[in-house]
């Protein structure tokens, strides 16, 4: 297998988008991710694509390397921004993959992509907020903006990882402590925002792309039913059911990154 290339790094609308790989392995990948993360949340992943496929992987407003843009912050618009990135980079075809808010950032890309799209895959995502679950985002919103980061760390990690793989306190659960303060107040409450506001079960059948809707059996964010209920409302999607919490992909990597490349095959 061939080494990854030197990563090419570009900024639109103040997104940065970062691409690692050969482009002649395409279709690319393109891994969208939770909120509060820069793109190292895919480093499994990165290295179990080495050599397979070009990886894309974009990071949201007042996330990593991002600035947060004048104006209102929303899915189309951080989506337009990442077409601008792979129309620059001459990516005419990608596999999106999305985790957590990236799920909901792959539908929209899909969706502007068109027939550019090869497949979506949705992993632990809230696809419609309800009145309850918007109230909550709204709150996490405030208390970003009002106490900082460091406020919500604690939070965050009880809802993305097991009881037994926090105790343990690892290399994994700090990285993510660091990416977590890392990001900025008013980018984190903007994408609260965002999920408050989602509304995306019926775009799911409207694409003309494969759609495939997969859960974490042990994710306590977003109940596997949740997305089981997306796919029965969605005619030619699958759903599919994987080991781990929310952030699956980490806390089991290697079962997610053997779902992985069965996914963009």
């Amino acid at each position: 297998m061939t080494e990854f290339h030197a990563p090419v790094s570009s900024m639109h609308d103040g997104i940065a988008v970062s691409c690692f790989g050969s482009p002649a392995s395409e279709p690319a990948v393109v891994l969208c991710g939770p909120i509060g993360m820069p793109q190292q949340v895919w480093h499994p992943q990165l290295m179990s694509l080495k050599g397979v496929r070009r990886v894309v992987l974009p990071e949201y407003p007042g996330h990593g390397l991002s600035k947060m843009p004048a104006g209102r912050i929303t899915l189309d618009r951080i989506a337009a921004a990442l077409v601008d990135a792979l129309d620059a980079l001459a990516i005419a075809r990608v596999h999106l993959v999305g985790l957590s808010l990236g799920g909901c950032l792959g539908v929209v890309t899909a969706r502007q992509l068109e027939d550019r799209a090869a497949s979506l895959t949705v992993v632990n995502a809230r696809l419609h907020a309800d009145t309850a679950i918007a109230t909550l985002w709204q709150a996490r919103a405030r208390q970003a903006r009002e106490l900082g980061m460091n406020s919500m760390v604690d939070a965050v990690l009880q809802r993305w990882f097991t009881p037994c793989f926090l105790a343990r306190k690892g290399a994994t659960v700090n990285a993510v402590t660091r990416g977590l303060r890392s990001t900025r107040g008013e980018g984190f409450a903007a994408c609260c925002e965002i999920l408050s506001e989602v509304a995306l079960r019926p775009a799911l059948g409207q694409l003309s792309c494969p759609v495939r809707l997969v859960a974490g059996e042990s994710d306590a964010a977003v109940p596997a039913d949740v997305l089981r209920s997306d796919g029965a409302a969605t005619p030619g999607s699958t759903f599919e059911l994987i080991p781990g919490p929310h952030l699956c992909n980490l806390e089991e990597p290697e079962a997610f990154n053997a779902a992985l490349r069965r996914w963009v095959a």
